[in-house]
């Protein structure tokens, strides 16, 4: 592509988004700015460009690692830095726009909120989202965090902790590594029981929301709660 001081100024990534917003900008323009410089032959644009390419897209670009973005095309290891650090925003941006929603619980919503987290996670984890009696999110905690693919938690702990924070109802959120949201016979079984337990302390249990890599499955919309 060339050199974008060479570019006429109206389509260069930074006077374009001061003429017209960064909102009119496309995905490798706005990579272009934070990114900032390019490297021999390649102007940021470029790079920004191919970036795009490789990672079949800004979604899965998001997720890369660190060292994955430094290693690609000569980056610097500020420039690869800048780009993992925005990605990490956005993510936290989302989470807490989902944090301050109160309303009726949505399985689809909380897929949106944790799939870019989970999907892609290769170790077995399982979090907990308490709510009060209005729906308001009290806390999220993990409980739980597998070294491969087995999750293995105790139903005490979750207990415990929907007790010490005073909450009304809840939802179980884990991810399969394998990529297959469908849940086990023992997800199964070891839900209904919690489900049970929490019941008898007056705690409803909500959902059960397993992710996959590009889907979930949710206790709730198949009938199971």
């Amino acid at each position: 592509m060339g050199r974008i001081i060479d570019m006429p100024p109206e389509e260069r990534p930074r006077e374009k988004a001061c003429l017209h917003g960064v909102e009119k900008l496309r995905d490798a323009e706005l990579l272009a700015i934070l990114i900032g410089s390019g490297v021999r032959g390649k102007s940021a644009l470029d790079i920004a460009e191919e970036l795009l390419r490789e990672y079949t897209g800004l979604s899965s670009l998001s997720r890369a690692p660190y060292l994955s973005i430094r290693e690609m095309l000569g980056l610097k290891g500020a420039k690869a830095l800048s780009l993992s650090a925005a990605f990490e925003l956005g993510r936290r941006i989302s989470r807490n726009e989902y944090m301050e929603q109160v309303g009726p619980y949505a399985p689809s919503s909380l897929y949106l909120r944790f799939k870019d987290e989970l999907s892609r996670d290769n170790r077995e984890s399982l979090s907990l989202l308490m709510l009060g009696k209005r729906n308001e999110i009290l806390k999220k905690k993990k409980i739980y965090q597998g070294v491969g693919d087995r999750l293995l938690y105790k139903s005490g702990d979750v207990i415990t902790e929907l007790l010490i924070n005073y909450a009304s109802s809840f939802v179980v959120v884990h991810n399969h590594p394998s990529g297959n949201p469908l849940p086990s016979e023992e997800d199964v079984e070891r839900t209904l029981e919690l489900a049970r337990q929490s019941k008898e302390l007056g705690i409803r249990m909500l959902d059960h929301l397993i992710i996959g890599h590009d889907d979930y499955y949710s206790f709730r919309e198949c009938r199971l709660l």
